[in-house]
């Protein structure tokens, strides 16, 4: 049916999907227009102070709020590298780039040769002895020091499917990393897949996550501050409709839609943040038990989402990355390569004593 009008089904999707974008365009505009050129200037007239204090906030949300969310639908969240099944192990290298520009090469064959080391994740553990040996006899091997800054468990997957093999997408004819699903709105498997928004018309994944997560922070506190300045201006508490009649329809109209935007969007942000800390995705919070290959061949079964929860500091810096001063600014500072993640190695090391 797609192709009657001349394009595929991922294109007619994309195509409707900026219906969504331009409403939000026309709620923030329409917002702007009400606030800052119809409400301020009635408080000018009566307290010119207050309504540059106004202005000045207003702006201060905003501007991030539009970065925000201009980043989260422009940028990619981050897809597999393609390897090709039928090409030797030994013959497929390929080039994955870090968050800061550093490059390293990953062999096939490192992807499918047992599961990845525990290795030291931060640079903060070089005191502790770089080779040891569990109680298993599984040696704890060291990442290198550009591997070590980022935090990268290891070339080798740790997640398998029910018969051990390495998880590969029939769909996209391609492997699939750890924590990577595949969207079936955009036809393709996305990095740390969290769930696609039909409001960004974009998968939120590993490398835009940061963006989304601004993008409703930011949006809170934009709607927070126009619903409080407004109400608090409100001519009659007592009877709304004198309040039209005080402020006009349009800031009146713009106090009830920005309300109602920052009751959901705090629920959506107190989600999110829960997330965050446990280091889920909003998929990995609503499946069951993640397959890992142990050492020895056999499968263990870890509990949803505890494999690569870090601690509520780490799992920070996971997302915002190691430097805080950026923490709150729409740049891109995750860590990692969106292939390969750390894990809790305590977690891990009790799958180990169960096998």
């Amino acid at each position: 049916m797609y192709h009657l009008f001349g394009c595929t089904r991922r294109r007619c999707i994309k195509t409707v999907g900026v219906l969504p974008i331009l409403l939000v365009l026309v709620l923030v505009v329409w917002s702007y227009y009400a606030y800052v050129f119809i409400f301020c200037p009635q408080i000018y007239t009566t307290s010119p102070l207050q309504a540059a204090s106004y202005l000045l906030l207003c702006h201060a949300f905003l501007v991030p709020f539009a970065w925000s969310y201009y980043l989260v639908v422009v940028t990619s969240p981050g897809h597999p590298l393609q390897m090709d099944e039928t090409t030797p192990a030994c013959e497929t290298v390929i080039d994955i780039p870090l968050s800061d520009g550093l490059r390293r090469d990953v062999s096939s064959s490192s992807l499918d040769n047992g599961p990845p080391p525990l290795a030291h994740m931060y640079a903060n553990e070089a005191a502790v002895p770089l080779t040891r040996s569990n109680d298993r006899g599984y040696e704890d091997v060291a990442l290198g020091s550009a591997e070590v800054a980022h935090g990268i468990a290891g070339n080798r997957s740790l997640e398998v499917k029910s018969d051990g093999k390495r998880r590969y997408c029939n769909k996209c004819a391609n492997w699939k990393p750890d924590r990577t699903h595949h969207c079936s709105v955009c036809g393709i498997c996305v990095l740390k897949l969290d769930h696609h928004c039909p409001w960004l018309n974009n998968c939120v994944g590993f490398y835009n996550y940061k963006f989304f997560f601004l993008f409703i922070l930011y949006g809170v506190l934009y709607c927070l501050f126009l619903f409080v300045t407004l109400a608090l201006n409100i001519g009659n508490f007592n009877d709304f409709l004198m309040g039209i009649g005080t402020m006009g329809f349009q800031p009146t109209f713009i106090l009830i839609v920005s309300g109602v935007f920052a009751l959901c969007l705090l629920i959506f942000l107190g989600v999110h943040l829960h997330l965050v800390l446990s280091n889920k995705s909003t998929i990995e919070s609503m499946e069951g038990d993640r397959r890992v290959r142990l050492p020895d061949g056999s499968i263990g079964t870890a509990p949803s989402g505890n494999l690569y929860d870090l601690g509520t500091r780490q799992n920070l810096v996971q997302v915002f990355g190691k430097r805080w001063q950026l923490w709150l600014v729409p740049v891109h500072s995750s860590i990692g390569d969106g292939h390969h993640f750390p894990y809790n190695r305590n977690v891990y090391r009790n799958l180990l004593a169960e096998a």
